[in-house]
């Protein structure tokens, strides 16, 4: 009998388990970055080297279903560049006016929801 009840507790334990999952995921490959989430706070990085005079196409996307989101794009000296809207399908070019190792930086904080930026 006790085996059966041992069997009958992880079972439960499982299932309680099971129901409280938080997913997450972010994805990079060369010209996009991508990811979603069910409950996300922190920070993903991404390095873009540009040369001084050119102009990169931005493609984004994002949906939020709460919490905080940012995705922001700045310069070799950590100057803010572009703020990408959340929420919304859009698409920007930015002349690149410094040579060197840019940075696109994605916040958030109790983040719901996903985004995807392609360049």
């Amino acid at each position: 009998m006790n085996r059966k009840r041992l069997i009958i507790w992880l079972l439960l334990i499982g299932i309680a388990i099971s129901g409280c999952s938080v997913s997450r995921s972010h994805s990079k490959s060369v010209n996009k970055i991508h990811g979603s989430s069910s409950s996300w706070t922190g920070e993903k990085r991404t390095e873009l080297e540009l040369e001084a005079g050119q102009t990169v196409t931005f493609q984004f996307q994002s949906k939020l279903d709460s919490g905080e989101l940012s995705i922001r794009l700045f310069d070799p000296h950590n100057n803010l560049i572009h703020d990408f809207e959340i929420g919304i399908k859009g698409k920007t070019d930015q002349n690149i006016t410094e040579s060197g190792t840019h940075m696109i930086l994605i916040s958030g904080k109790e983040f719901r929801g996903s985004y995807e930026l392609e360049w």
